[in-house]
């Protein structure tokens, strides 16, 4: 269990003598929400105070989530796990609202098909990825936006560590130099490459299947949703959370079309209404601004 907070939990609902079953529930569902938040606000670990900054926004967005892939009745059982857990963490001071109560389930008719991870899914993976060769085509294709026969083509001396950058020929013949995301030149600093031309050295068959066992370890068993080519969807999705702008993401990916872009972005509430919100604020400052004057 990944969360500190979540084994104090689990132990003081055994001390009530819950069934086995009923716990292992609350476990998977509340770490499953945990991993989502997490990868909404962009933080490797939750302190105590990130709970009391979980709002009922938050937790409505993330039924929406739910929806796109479960019934009304699963997400019923995983918003009571939810709430058994804050009313703990409540009742023990740690947060003063409990961001479970009033949360609607969405209905059944506005369920969408799902057709990218989640950002937090691919960072889960990435995550829980134990074999370093597979952890590092995994970042490269979710970090980088990497498409599965780049990774497999990829040289070691289109690497440098140094400067922190790659520069590699890309599918319409460009030359691209990006930067090595830090969690990629974390296991690339001590990485081995045994003298090899290639940083792999095998096809892009072995890549995916390295992803389809990875992604089969965490519940990810839709192959029309989970595949290592749907983190290029992933990877455009988290840097426009982190402020790019589409043009910019464009040129990431290496896409001829900003309409290809487009349609790889999977853009959240959360995230609409951020840059919404950022928007509205600037708009007031230079109001005031011209009052001002």
């Amino acid at each position: 269990m990944n969360y500190p907070m979540v084994k104090d939990f689990i132990e003081f609902k055994m001390r009530l003598n819950l069934k086995e079953k009923t716990l292992s529930e609350y476990a998977k569902s509340i770490s499953k929400f945990l991993d989502y938040y997490r990868g909404l606000i962009n933080k490797a670990h939750l302190t105590r105070s990130s709970y009391n900054s979980i709002s009922k926004l938050t937790v409505q967005n993330y039924t929406f989530v739910l929806n796109e892939t479960l019934a009304q009745s699963s997400i019923k059982k995983e918003l009571a796990g939810l709430l058994q857990f804050f009313t703990f963490l409540f009742d023990n001071n740690i947060v003063s609202v409990n961001p479970i109560i009033g949360v609607q389930i969405p209905k059944e008719e506005i369920k969408r098909e799902k057709k990218f991870m989640q950002i937090y899914e691919a960072e889960l993976l990435f995550d829980n990825t134990v074999d370093t060769k597979v952890k590092l085509a995994i970042g490269f294709a979710y970090f980088n936006g990497l498409r599965v026969n780049e990774i497999a083509q990829l040289r070691v001396n289109n690497l440098d560590l140094t400067k922190k950058t790659m520069t590699f020929k890309r599918k319409n013949g460009k030359i691209h130099t990006l930067p090595i995301a830090k969690s990629l030149m974390d296991i690339l600093v001590d990485y081995d490459f045994g003298g090899k031309t290639l940083v792999f050295g095998v096809t892009t068959r072995q890549i995916q299947n390295w992803f389809k066992t990875e992604a089969d370890k965490n519940d990810m068993t839709d192959e029309g949703v989970y595949s290592i080519h749907k983190l290029r969807a992933s990877c455009a999705s988290r840097l426009y959370r982190d402020g790019f702008d589409v043009a910019s993401i464009q040129k990431f990916l290496n896409h001829e079309a900003i309409a290809t872009t487009m349609i790889y972005l999977n853009i959240s509430n959360d995230d609409f209404l951020s840059k919404f919100n950022g928007i509205w604020c600037l708009t007031e400052i230079n109001w005031y601004g011209i009052l001002k004057e």
